[in-house]
């Protein structure tokens, strides 16, 4: 039985990556992590709201995880480049494992005070800063380069479920035992997936360190990558604005657009469940498709979410609404997979880390603008415009990337990388 399952893996190039033992450990420890994710907002949310009964209380804690977590992206991604990035993902893995632990005996034994929540939060925001870029780092050396897509498809198909299956096990458990032990499951998940990190053996793609570390000096042979190469700057600033514009109005404006017309809370469950299965829907996509021109499939995928936005600032009927949903979810892990094989093909192996940790800072940046924006501006325009507004101002930038990365395309599948940032600074500013 077990040589029959192998021998359909490695017939099958879509599942290429899981024909290695390492990345199959490396891939389970990535399917725990985003379980314990999709687990954290829920458990928390209601241990706070149950100890402390102050909506408050709970705005000061999630933001003091998101901001230590934004904060620690670009430091987390020097480090990443810099050391060996499995041993920093299984110190992160047993951080956090320690760290909701504490929280979770904290919730339960009712002992301790809100600072020390928040502080727990702030470290465990901070540790979790570096497991992305590390992670963007580490695929090109678990596989195969013709498997760096589905690789990266897969991990975002682990997300997605995270997302499905991690909030419905936290509402289990609330049900029958206190948040405390919720948080204690979510420190179990991190515990085995250091266990399995621990036992991925991976090749060596950095450069041993030859020179004092600067963490500024560092920080700017990054940001010359991303400012040097047209298409990468594009795609950062194109993430970015999906999050401030399209991603920002729909959950913002989304929710008070069901309770005023749609029929309340059930109607934007039914939405958010369409969007969370448009997301699987996109990871399984991304297995199967290898589009020509990958770059442009990415970013002629940001198109989808304009139609929920439309939807909701007609007040569609929720079916609408959800199937909108459902298209504009799947855009994103599609667009991430094939943005992510991009920069692990075409950029040396020593700067993923740093690329990858101003990627996600712009699009946690854009993302806290966006939310504070919409909710201003459907307080003064109404919900309606305000969501007209972004469909027509996310339509537009999203056709004019689409546009503009068409053109620069060409430079991407143009020279091969080199294997260190320094071993052609001249191909490197003109790429």
């Amino acid at each position: 039985m077990r040589r029959t399952g192998e021998r359909r893996l490695r017939d099958s190039p879509r599942l290429g990556p899981l024909r290695t033992a390492d990345f199959r450990r490396f891939y389970a420890a990535q399917v725990l992590s985003r379980l314990g994710d999709g687990v954290i907002p829920v458990a928390l949310t209601f241990a706070i709201l149950g100890w402390f009964h102050s909506a408050t209380s709970i705005g000061i804690v999630l933001a003091a995880r998101t901001i230590a977590q934004g904060a620690g992206f670009l430091v987390a991604g020097a480090v990443a480049d810099r050391l060996p990035r499995l041993r920093l993902m299984v110190l992160s893995s047993s951080f956090r494992a320690g760290t909701q632990a504490l929280l979770g005996a904290l919730v339960i034994t009712r002992t301790g005070s809100l600072w020390q929540i928040v502080l727990l939060q702030i470290v465990t925001g901070a540790v979790s800063a570096g497991d992305r870029p590390a992670v963007v780092g580490l695929v090109p050396a678990l596989v195969a380069e013709n498997d760096v897509q589905s690789a990266n498809a897969l991990i975002g198909l682990s997300q997605g479920l995270g997302l499905v299956v991690g909030p419905a096990a936290a509402g289990v458990l609330l049900a029958v035992t206190n948040p405390g032990w919720a948080l204690v499951f979510d420190a179990a998940t991190f515990v085995g997936g250091a266990l399995l990190l621990s036992r991925v053996h991976v090749q060596a793609t950095q450069r041993a360190p030859r020179e004092p570390w600067r963490l500024l000096a560092s920080l700017g042979e990054g940001w010359r990558v991303v400012t040097g190469r047209a298409w990468l700057w594009l795609g950062i600033l194109n993430f970015g604005l999906q999050q401030f514009v399209a991603v920002g109005v729909f959950f913002v404006v989304g929710p008070l657009v069901a309770a005023r017309n749609l029929g309340g809370s059930s109607a934007w469950a039914t939405i958010m469940a369409a969007e969370a299965l448009g997301g699987l829907a996109g990871g399984v996509l991304a297995l199967r498709l290898r589009p020509k021109r990958p770059l442009a499939a990415a970013f002629a995928s940001f198109l989808g979410f304009v139609p929920p936005l439309v939807l909701l600032a007609q007040a569609a009927p929720t079916i609408a609404i959800a199937a909108g949903a459902l298209l504009g979810g799947a855009g994103a892990p599609f667009a991430d997979a094939l943005w992510y094989t991009a920069i692990q093909k075409h950029l040396p192996a020593d700067v993923l880390s740093r690329v990858s940790a101003f990627d996600y800072l712009g699009s946690k940046i854009f993302q806290s603008l966006g939310f504070a924006v919409a909710g201003w501006a459907a307080a003064r325009a109404g919900p309606s415009a305000t969501l007209w507004t972004a469909a027509a101002v996310f339509g537009f930038t999203s056709t004019l990337m689409l546009l503009l990365i068409l053109r620069h395309e060409a430079g991407v599948r143009g020279p091969q990388k080199p294997e260190r940032l320094e071993d052609n600074a001249a191909e490197l500013e003109a790429w």
